[in-house]
């Protein structure tokens, strides 16, 4: 939405973007503090420009619980075929312990 101006915006309309505040996101903005200003003109020509500042320090303190990758799914697959291996093998080498 930043990267290039928006040239027209009817009014009572808006537009909306959609902040990554992921842990990446984080990593990358250390200090999530934004500055940017929106200048505009209205039916007259004359100008306005209105500045903001958005702060997503709080942010950081959210708790994310990330969704299992596929690598971690096949090591946790990984893990319970060893333990049915080894499960096998004790009762071959106890057959007659049931």
């Amino acid at each position: 939405m930043t990267a290039h101006p928006i040239l027209f915006l009817p009014p009572n309309e808006q537009i909306q973007d959609v902040l990554d505040i992921s842990p990446a996101f984080h990593l990358k903005y250390p200090e999530p503090i934004f500055a940017g200003s929106v200048t505009y003109k209205d039916l007259d020509g004359n100008e306005f420009k209105e500045t903001f500042r958005i702060d997503l320090t709080y942010l950081k303190k959210r708790i994310y619980i990330r969704e299992s990758s596929l690598i971690d799914e096949l090591e946790r697959l990984n893990d319970t075929m060893a333990s049915i291996v080894r499960y096998l093998h004790e009762k071959e080498e106890r057959p007659h312990e049931d």
